[in-house]
């Protein structure tokens, strides 16, 4: 995605939300950590990476859109999958 609007206006918009997204995955992991302590030697950085990642629009597109998964199945799988790699 980031290469089709790299050179475009939209570029320096669609870089700036990336850097929101992935400042909040780490907010959000502190908010989680505070719950439940992470699974062993997983640091912060590393679980906001699973986050950003697992949680993202093009996870979400090539597991639903893209591979015909239900909504819910994709959530489901999301939910287990960051579930056992951040609490184990």
């Amino acid at each position: 995605m980031f290469n089709a609007v790299s050179q475009e206006p939209a570029g320096e918009i669609y870089r700036q939300s990336q850097e929101w997204r992935r400042r909040d995955m780490g907010t959000l992991v502190a908010e989680l950590r505070k719950k439940t302590p992470l699974r062993s030697g997983l640091t912060q950085r590393r679980a906001a990476d699973l986050l950003d990642f697992l949680m993202g629009p093009e996870s979400y597109g090539a597991l639903v859109l893209d591979a015909g998964w239900t909504q819910r199945q994709g959530v489901t799988w999301t939910a287990e999958t960051l579930g056992s790699q951040l609490f184990g």
